[in-house]
């Protein structure tokens, strides 16, 4: 890989790359990108056919890349990522998969099949009582045609690898054929040599491996049905209206790429919505399935929002755009999705490197299966190779006697060929991409969204959850319940009028004005439902975690909780009522103007209903649970019996940054980590976690640092609850990858022995072409179909 100053802007690219076979393929793509002058990372997923390519602007043109890829053997170039740049219909929807029947795929099919029965009618002339006259001449034609024909490109793209120095899959195919091939004609030209003329094998071989590919292409097409189906959410076409008050019922089809943000756009019913957006006028229900993976519409008014891609059942409405192209959810989670099916677990990196060695070590195993048939196998078992190698179609006059010394180069041939076409580096190649396609998919229509392979791979290995507390646990919406003057109040002549409590709730609102915290929102929505006014206030400080202080008037004011202003040097008296409070689980901040403590607020916040159970079924899925949160420890432990925990599971008054030092211990102490948060001051402990996990209501901060969003849903507990599904999903899928490639694996290590006659002395197996080539393609229609079963997985 090309080094680079660690300071050059990076950008990145998708290219669309044809041609690839196997997981040779991948990693010969792979190793041409990354070996070029300012590309920093390289990423191919085979199923897909899609190369990730981050590069320095300045030293690299993406469609110079693509012509070098083209160059070596694999068709691409760069793909445009805007969904709505794709072709669109007059109906203002997105072309989605097409419906009934791919001929192309069935002639293909047809054709494959064919050639498998056309290349078995040579059989029938072995069987007692059956004489086919002309079938060597018969033979030597289809094997011609098939090899020239269909067979061309297979010949073409292994050609290409091999005089690239990257040999694949097709080059291992290509040569077994032609060799076979070759021998048949050398055995027609020269018949004394009395060797066997199997010009059914190069035939066999050629419609088995397109047979195969037509399998396994209907197959890879369904893993990514799911992705297609989002991307057909995306209307094509928006319902603009240029003067919505003055001609209300006047508007204009317009492309949805040029929605501006604030336009006015008509949704009819039965129409998806084009953008995101906030009702204007009318009301109707949305079916959001595609968002939150519920089947029950949502009911939607005036200033409620919409989501692009989701659909207006009922009723005509006018909304307003918030949010377009590239910006809007659907387009994230898209996006997301993709960038998702591109990167790769460490599992399946291991397996890429064996595969790019893998081409070189069978084309090694077969030629020592040949040197060693020729050389010792006819020295040691010469009853063994003058029976393996007795003719499958020959001319009844000539006699069926063979040189021990030509039979065991015929044998050595036949073995050597054997191996060529066993061998499978597709299944490898295809064991991760196929299982994450198909797992990010079904993830994303369920409102689960996992970014890639190598964070299902961490999620696998996840021994402990922890908790952030307010927003996550609870609804996030806490209401003011108390608030109280200090006993002994300042003596300060701050107002005109005479201290009281809603002094203290008035001063600690200006404080918060602009907060986000929920305490913050609690603080001004009470005093906007009490008419308090507010004063001016300057200088304003947020420290995430503790509090805020400010100048309000003339005076500096702190508002947080006690340890905060303890370390503030401000003292906080400890009082009967404020432990009351504490104990019934109550937050409670504290307000403090010219370092003297003036009163404090408490507020109070309501578990989500889900939250309990899904911390039960998480403990029940063996993993340890623990909480952690920047509330006062009463106020956490009283909310422990709820939640199932145990006191020493709840650590309270912690700060952000001590949520990611509290991770670093627990990782220190061997635990595998994921951490569930909402709020920037979750972001340390999110990145710092082994895997991340955010509800998508949370910040952007909390979303762009954690690997696993979980999408909202019509209720405030169905994102939390949807935690146990995400963790199911991820270990199904991860599981997959495993079967993947433990078939994969062993499939090659047992057929390639049996290919180069391991059996073959003492038990008479020998494994011919045909045979070989059926057995390979039948790999890797069967890794596909094992990563499809995923969709069984139940919610």
């Amino acid at each position: 890989m090309t080094s680079h100053s660690p300071s050059e802007p990076q950008t990145a690219t998708v290219l669309s790359v044809s041609g690839m076979k196997c997981a040779g393929c991948v990693r010969a793509v792979e190793k041409r990108l990354q070996q070029q002058p300012g590309v920093s990372r390289a990423v191919v997923n085979l199923v897909t056919e899609q190369a990730a390519v981050e590069y320095v602007p300045q030293a690299v043109d993406p469609n110079a890349l693509a012509q070098l890829l083209t160059t070596a053997g694999f068709p691409s170039q760069v793909r445009d990522r805007d969904p709505a740049s794709s072709a669109g219909n007059g109906a203002g929807q997105a072309p989605g998969p097409k419906a009934g029947v791919d001929w192309q795929s069935v002639q293909r099919l047809i054709f494959a099949a064919m050639l498998v029965v056309l290349s078995g009618v040579g059989h029938l002339g072995h069987l007692p009582g059956f004489a086919l006259p002309g079938s060597i001449q018969f033979h030597w034609g289809l094997a011609t045609l098939a090899l020239l024909g269909p067979g061309r490109s297979i010949l073409w793209e292994g050609w290409q690898g091999l005089r690239h120095n990257l040999p694949n899959m097709n080059t291992l195919v290509s040569l077994g054929s032609v060799t076979a091939y070759l021998a048949s004609v050398v055995a027609v030209v020269w018949p004394q040599l009395h060797w066997d003329c199997f010009f059914d094998a190069p035939v066999m071989i050629v419609g088995l491996i397109l047979l195969g590919r037509a399998l396994e292409a209907q197959a890879r097409g369904r893993t990514k049905a799911s992705l297609e189906n989002l991307l057909a959410l995306q209307p094509m076409v928006a319902r603009w209206l240029p003067d919505p008050e003055a001609h209300p019922d006047y508007g204009v089809d317009v492309p949805v790429q040029d929605v501006q943000m604030g336009a006015c756009l008509q949704i009819s019913p039965g129409d998806k919505f084009p953008v995101d957006g906030q009702v204007r006028s009318g009301h109707t229900l949305v079916d959001e399935a595609m968002l939150t993976g519920e089947a029950m519409p949502v009911a939607k008014a005036p200033g409620d929002e919409v989501v692009a891609g989701t659909l207006n059942q009922s009723g005509l409405v006018t909304i307003a755009a918030t949010r377009t192209g590239q910006q809007t959810t659907l387009a994230q989670i898209i996006k997301l999705v993709e960038t998702a099916q591109t990167r790769k677990a460490p599992i399946q990196q291991f397996a890429d490197r064996v595969a790019g060695y893998f081409t070189y070590g069978v084309l090694a195993i077969a030629t020592l299966t040949f040197l060693f048939w020729v050389g010792i196998g006819v020295h040691l078992w010469p009853d063994v190779i003058a029976q393996g190698t007795l003719p499958m179609i020959h001319d009844p006059e000539v006699p069926a006697v063979i040189d021990p010394g030509a039979a065991s180069i015929l044998l050595g041939l036949k073995l050597a060929i054997a191996v060529l076409v066993i061998a499978c580096p597709c299944a490898l190649g295809l064991a991760t991409p196929t299982a994450i396609l198909v797992g990010t998919s079904l993830g994303a229509e369920r409102g689960l969204l996992i970014r890639g392979g190598d964070v299902l791979e961490q999620v696998h290995q996840l021994d402990t959850i922890v908790f952030d507390k307010t927003g996550t646990l609870t609804s996030g919406h806490p209401k003011v319940t108390d608030y109280w003057l200090s006993e002994s109040p300042p003596d300060l002549p701050l107002w005109e009028s005479p201290l009281s409590p809603e002094t203290v709730l008035q001063m600690a609102a200006t404080l918060e004005v602009g907060g986000r915290h929920p305490l913050a929102t609690a603080i001004l929505d009470h005093a906007q439902t009490l008419s308090v006014p507010l004063w001016s206030t300057t200088a304003l400080e947020v420290v995430p975690g503790a509090g805020v202080c400010g100048q309000v008037e003339q005076w500096t004011a702190h508002l947080g909780s006690a340890t905060w202003l303890q370390q503030c040097g401000i003292e906080i008296p400890v009082t009967a009522q404020q432990q009351a409070l504490a104990q019934a689980g109550k937050s409670v901040v504290y307000l403090a103007v010219a370092n003297t403590y003036l009163g404090g607020i408490a507020v109070q916040d309501t578990l989500k209903p889900d939250a309990a159970p899904t911390i039960r079924q998480l403990q029940e899925m063996g993993l340890h649970v623990k909480m952690l949160t920047g509330d006062q420890a009463a106020t956490a432990e009283a909310m422990a019996p709820s939640l199932h925990l145990e006191m020493k599971d709840i650590e309270a008054e912690v700060n952000p940054m001590g949520k990611a030092t509290a991770i670093v211990q627990l990782q220190a102490q061997g635990h595998k980590v994921g951490m569930v948060g909402d709020g920037i001051n979750d972001a340390p402990a999110l990145a710092q976690a082994d895997v991340g996990i955010a509800l998508s209501g949370g910040t952007d901060v909390a979303i762009e640092t954690a690997q696993i969003i979980l999408m909202p849903g019509h209720t405030e507990a169905r994102s939390l609850s949807s935690l146990v599904d995400a963790l199911r999903l991820s270990q199904a899928t991860f599981r997959k990858i495993q079967q993947n490639l433990f078939w994969a694996f062993v499939y090659n290590l047992i057929g390639l022995p049996i290919a180069a006659g391991l059996l073959l002395p003492q038990f008479g197996i020998l494994l011919s072409p045909a045979v070989s080539a059926a057995i390979m393609a039948f790999s890797s229609v069967s890794v596909v179909t094992n990563s499809l079963r995923l969709r069984r997985l139940s919610f």
